[in-house]
């Protein structure tokens, strides 16, 4: 997957959040421990209630912030399973742009509204990804177990 992006700029097979997903769903549990909600995937939102409190991570894959729009920007986020629609109100805009511009993979939460069939989150917090944590998360998740100090004690072993 490293050498497909380091290629193209993209893989065919796999979406990046796909592959954190596993490290997103522990750290969901441990979320909502503290009362905090845990990250909804894109298929999830239509299942969810209108005005509901909803979290989610995504690639950004749209910004848009058009002059007619009265200082109101609009971000489309994707995950491994869909779009997602965000709405910014102009001062979670000003306060959260510098987020927006630096980091490709964002942890937003807000409210879900849904009109005439139409899902837009409109955003109360967004922060970056920690994508390296998560990554460290999977590797440290699907790498073997190896017990390093018995190969020193005992020079029969590895």
């Amino acid at each position: 997957l490293n050498r497909e992006y380091q290629t193209h700029g993209y893989s065919l097979v796999y979406h990046p959040l796909g592959i954190l997903r596993p490290a997103l769903e522990k750290w969901s549990a441990f979320e909502r421990q503290r009362n905090s909600p845990g990250f909804t995937k894109a298929v999830h939102l239509p299942k969810i209630n209108n005005g509901a409190r909803v979290r989610v991570a995504g690639l950004l894959s749209l910004q848009q912030r058009p002059p007619t729009a009265k200082g109101f920007a609009f971000l489309t986020l994707e995950d491994e399973g869909g779009l997602i629609n965000v709405v910014l109100m102009p001062e979670v805009y000003k306060r959260f742009r510098l987020t927006i511009v630096y980091n490709p993979m964002l942890d937003i939460s807000g409210t879900l509204e849904k009109v005439n069939g139409v899902i837009n989150l409109k955003a109360r917090e967004i922060k970056p990804l920690p994508v390296e944590k998560l990554l460290g998360a999977v590797a440290q998740d699907t790498a073997p177990d190896y017990n390093f100090t018995k190969c020193i004690d005992d020079h029969t072993v590895g």
